[in-house]
């Protein structure tokens, strides 16, 4: 229901099935109410009803007067809802009924209980009929339920445009009032991918109002200037390091535990003659080690994350490497590692030792000239 809509169309959403519960809610309430009532009153207006008939009938059964008894029941032409009357003599012997062309069968066969109740579709009910203490017959009326159909049909109706009247107010309203709450939300939230997507901790959201979205919003622009303020001091020292890294005068290389360059100094491209766009991105092994290396390298790698040991680390080890050229040099080479959580990464300092060694030779070449 509320999958993929913005703030704004949650906070109108919620507005109209609350404002729609509610109204059918009251509008249920009052049909309820009205249904109660109606019945209450439809029994009280035809037991009114009825005694005014049965007045009016003791007369006919007084006299045993059948054709007058059929008159008197004529005159319920004027209520359109009423389906049969008859009237029953003393005996419960069926004495006169309307309309004259309804089936006696649909009638009674006897009077019953006095009193009236619904049945199926329809109310009737018995109501005897005295002359003072006697009792001279029993009268039977039945009504069906179209006024409270009628009824019910215009209270739908009038229901209805109050609901349609009353959502077409609630959503011109709630489209207004909610931007009170979406506003400040989509800020924060623009600001937010903003940064995100620009790495700019610069952005601010703007501030509306002095309540909680505004406590939120105060809170977010601090959290930015901490962030902001980490992030520069950061900045600042990683380009301090970066700086002393490139003047050292060893190449620094760092690897991760897959054994791919992931920093390249200035000192490195002058010895090893790749630029670090070259090299970032490329197994270590494959660019700068003699192939007689590599087997073992590989293999020191996975034997390092398996046991958490390294022959190599933290030493100092003469070995020969290679140039971009192809050509083998002698190096120092000092492995450390660097870890960052769980992640593990390798740096190494190589030191080109070829003039070193070039001298090595010509003392050793030059000592064995002189115990000659």
């Amino acid at each position: 229901m509320f999958k993929g809509l913005s703030i704004q169309g949650k906070l109108m959403r919620v507005i109209m099935i609350t404002s729609l519960s509610v109204l059918l809610l009251t509008c249920s309430s009052f049909f309820v109410y009205e249904y109660i009532t109606f019945r209450q009153e439809s029994i009280r207006e035809l037991t009114t009803l009825g005694h005014i008939i049965a007045s009016n009938t003791t007369a006919p059964l007084a006299f045993d007067d059948p054709e007058s008894a059929v008159e008197v029941l004529s005159a319920l032409k004027a209520e359109s809802h009423i389906m049969a009357a008859c009237v029953f003599d003393e005996e419960g012997k069926l004495f006169s009924y309307y309309p004259a062309e309804i089936s006696k069968n649909s009638l009674p066969k006897s009077p019953g209980a006095e009193g009236y109740s619904f049945s199926n579709s329809y109310l009737d009910g018995f109501q005897q009929i005295k002359q003072g203490n006697k009792n001279l017959g029993t009268l039977y009326l039945r009504t069906d339920l179209g006024a409270i159909y009628q009824r019910f049909q215009l209270y739908g109706i009038i229901a209805l445009i109050i609901i349609l009247l009353s959502l077409v107010m609630s959503y011109f309203l709630s489209k207004i009032l909610q931007k009170k709450i979406s506003n400040p939300i989509v800020q924060l939230a623009q600001a937010a991918k903003e940064i995100s997507d620009k790495q700019d901790y610069s952005v601010r959201a703007a501030k509306f109002d002095d309540d909680e979205l505004g406590s939120l919003t105060d809170s977010f622009n601090e959290m930015l200037n901490r962030i902001q303020s980490q992030t520069d001091a950061l900045l600042e020292s990683n380009t301090k390091v970066q700086s002393v890294i490139n003047s050292a005068l060893s190449a620094v290389i760092i690897m991760n535990q897959s054994g791919v360059i992931t920093d390249w100094n200035e000192r490195a491209v002058k010895i090893f003659g790749w630029s670090a766009e070259e090299v970032i991105g490329v197994e270590l092994a494959g660019i700068l080690l003699p192939e007689r290396y590599r087997v073992a390298h590989r293999k020191g790698l996975v034997d390092y994350f398996n046991t958490g040991k390294g022959p190599v680390l933290n030493k100092i080890v003469e070995l020969s490497a290679l140039r971009k050229d192809g050509t083998e040099f002698p190096v120092e080479l000092l492995i450390c590692t660097l870890s960052t959580g769980n992640v593990t990464s390798f740096c190494g300092f190589v030191t080109d030792i070829t003039d070193r060694k070039r001298a090595e030779e010509e003392i050793e070449s030059f000592n064995q000239k002189l115990e000659q």
